[in-house]
């Protein structure tokens, strides 16, 4: 939900102390159906009882847990000792680097609670740690820097929005987007995404749903005003948030545009750049040299601002090939480039008054 890293070892956590206080329920345990919710609810996100499962399994399999089974009525109770505790890091979850990373990344941030969550937790389940998550807390030496800007504005914001996901709190946000006036939402927090060094929470609005707005995503350096609305049920997430992002290059989702195949290709000099590190997962792994000796390859996406942002970042090393549609966009964006730097300074601002939105030129136009 609010680390991709993060959330198995969250998970594996939550399982151990709920399976762990099953006397507080009953003699017996937990049901599957009973830690599913439990889980979701600690959490925060959607759990599948497969995931459940598997989590159940690796507790046995790789990290020799003396689960208790028990059956009554043809159901199935799971349970741990009170006091079992993970005796060995040597085959885990997340291995000691991925953990160190994990505790830099969120003393970086400004979420200092959520910080401090995560230690406490390490802490409880890995007692040899002890001494470098001590020093981890009380060091102000910075040796790992972040791409992400530490003067971003009102990541504040994060630890409000990050316990309101927990709760199921529903919030009113006063927003600000660019260049429109400010709009009140009675908001529904789903889940945190960051993406090119700005945060986004993603969520259900009933106002942006009735102009067919579903899910509502905004960005919290544009949210001006944050606070708790009491007494409204809340609206639990209906999208599956690891394949929602999966047809797009960034954060900007148009529901209304079909994915579409883009061909491409790419320079000599940019070709190992792009072999390892795609351009998005589609692109396919075997590349075809062309005749005039530039490599060919193609992705499989939703167009969106990003998308284009990022196809004109590589200049002319890269050409998109098809579909026309893209093509013409593309020239379009250049001709205004171009025309950036040949005409005068003055005639800027109303050229770009009537310059279509990806939205509006895709919807206008098919390949």
């Amino acid at each position: 939900m609010i680390m991709e890293k993060d959330s198995r070892l969250m998970r594996i956590l939550m399982l151990i102390q709920i399976l762990r206080g099953y006397q507080k329920h009953n003699d017996r345990g937990y049901t599957i159906e009973e830690i599913h919710q439990m889980l979701q609810d600690k959490l925060g996100i959607e759990i599948s009882k497969r995931t459940i499962y598997n989590d159940i399994n690796d507790l046995v399999k790789k990290f020799d847990a003396p689960l208790r089974k028990y059956t009554s009525n043809r159901r199935k109770y799971y349970s741990l000792p009170p006091n079992w505790r993970l005796k060995s890091l040597d085959e885990k979850i997340l291995n000691r680097s991925e953990i160190l990373t994990l505790l830099l990344l969120f003393k970086n941030m400004s979420s200092t609670c959520v910080f401090e969550e995560v230690i406490f937790r390490l802490q409880q389940e890995f007692p040899q740690l002890g001494h470098i998550l001590e020093h981890i807390m009380s060091s102000t030496e910075q040796v790992v820097y972040w791409s992400e800007n530490p003067d971003l504005e009102k990541n504040n914001l994060f630890d409000d929005l990050y316990y309101a996901i927990l709760t199921r709190q529903v919030m009113q946000i006063q927003y600000c987007p660019f260049r429109e006036e400010q709009r009140l939402y009675e908001f529904h927090p789903w889940y945190l995404k960051e993406y090119n060094q700005r945060w986004f929470v993603i969520g259900y609005s009933p106002e942006a749903e009735a102009y067919h707005i579903h899910p509502l995503i905004l960005a919290l350096d544009r949210i001006e005003e944050l606070k708790p609305l009491k007494d409204i049920p809340y609206k639990e997430s209906d999208i599956d948030i690891n394949s929602y992002f999966d047809d797009i290059i960034g954060i900007t989702k148009h529901t209304e545009l079909p994915v579409m195949c883009i061909d491409f290709v790419v320079s000599p000099e940019l070709y190992p750049y792009i072999k390892t590190k795609p351009l998005h997962h589609t692109q396919r792994s075997r590349w075809h040299e062309t005749e005039y000796g530039w490599f060919r390859n193609s992705i499989k996406v939703v167009p969106n601002y990003e998308l284009f942002n990022r196809l004109l970042s590589f200049g002319p090393h890269l050409r998109v090939l098809g579909p026309p549609s893209v093509e013409e966009y593309l020239a379009l964006l250049s001709k205004h480039m171009h025309e950036n730097y040949t005409q005068d300074l003055a005639q800027l601002g109303t050229r770009f008054h009537s310059f279509p939105s990806v939205l509006d030129f895709f919807t206008n136009h098919t390949s």
